[in-house]
């Protein structure tokens, strides 16, 4: 199954997604990352180039459409808040293409 995963979303770039990013750009998977905080995530990208380690392609998205188009593995990993998780999986589901695996980093709600 990992063999068919070339793209990776990961929407919010909190701690945990920034953890679960580099994990995945370690294995020269494509990386789509999306976060609120613009700023915040054009830094954290531009880390990620840098290191000689992450072969992978890496690009942020100033959208969640952008960022989950085409993408087979999108990982939502936003805070633990009800309605914005409810939000950003409408928007998943209406964008992501219909083979893509949907996860969540939720601990609880």
């Amino acid at each position: 199954m990992s063999e068919d995963i070339k793209i990776v979303s990961i929407i919010g770039t909190g701690y945990l997604g920034k953890q679960i990013a580099e994990k995945a750009a370690l294995k020269e998977y494509t990386i789509r990352l999306y976060d609120t905080n613009v700023e915040d995530l054009e830094k954290f990208s531009r880390k990620l180039k840098r290191r000689k380690k992450t072969p992978g392609e890496i690009t942020s998205h100033e959208n969640i459409k952008d960022a989950v188009k085409d993408a087979d593995l999108i990982i939502e990993a936003v805070p633990e808040i009800l309605e914005l998780k409810l939000e950003i999986f409408k928007v998943i589901d209406e964008e992501a293409q219909p083979n893509a695996i949907i996860a969540t980093n939720s601990s609880s709600i």
